[in-house]
């Protein structure tokens, strides 16, 4: 066993704008005594950007940036910056980040060499609507770790795994009755335990009824 010591709130909400609705799921990397934290921050109307604090051990904060150091820019990413990660190479820190453009959540990265400019990427994940992503699951369904198939079975017992793609986006959605609305929320419920399925159910959900990414 592994004897963890709770140290309490490091970060909590502020009165400025850019976090003044939640502070959260910061990405932490050390240097020296140093551990720099960049943080997803939210304000009010559920928009995120990055923020940044820094403290000399592990609960004395030293720093922190009065306004985000990573904004929304462009299309892919419009809606939100999300739960930042980030590691150093050498002399250049890689953060990979969540952008949300109101449908879907991809993958993206940006590289700084002081925490100060930031050059960004673009997407580097795959970006697949649910068909592609069914296929793929079918085509690999003896190599790929039986965790990656769970949506995509929950799907098929639900009766959604159908490849029509005649609709919109907002037409699909709509499509959608009361009754699968309420296992799609019961099924949530029951996934908020585990990070990581509830981010593969949303993500299937986008991409399946919203349309994906064309």
């Amino acid at each position: 066993m592994i004897a963890i010591e709770k140290l309490g709130i490091l970060l909590s909400p502020t009165n400025r704008t850019f976090e003044n609705y939640g502070v959260f799921n910061p990405g932490v990397f050390q240097s020296g005594t140093d551990v720099h934290f960049l943080y997803r921050a939210v304000q009010n109307g559920n928009y995120s950007c990055i923020g940044y604090a820094r403290s000399n051990g592990p609960k004395d904060i030293k720093e922190r940036k009065e306004h985000p150091i990573i904004l929304p820019e462009f299309d892919y990413e419009k809606k939100g910056i999300e739960d930042p990660r980030i590691v150093q190479l050498e002399d250049t820190f890689y953060i990979t980040y969540t952008a949300y453009d109101g449908f879907n959540a991809m993958g993206a990265l940006a590289t700084s060499k002081d925490l100060i400019h930031f050059e960004k990427h673009g997407i580097i994940t795959p970006q697949l609507n649910y068909q592609e992503y069914e296929e793929l699951l079918l085509c690999n369904k003896h190599s790929l770790l039986p965790k990656y198939h769970h949506m995509y079975l929950l799907f098929k017992q639900m009766g959604l795994n159908t490849k029509k793609k005649t609709f919109s986006k907002r037409q699909r959605f709509g499509l959608i009755s009361q009754k699968t609305q309420r296992q799609i929320c019961f099924i949530a419920s029951t996934l908020a335990w585990n990070s990581n399925c509830i981010l593969r159910f949303f993500y299937g959900f986008n991409q399946y009824f919203l349309g994906g990414i064309h």
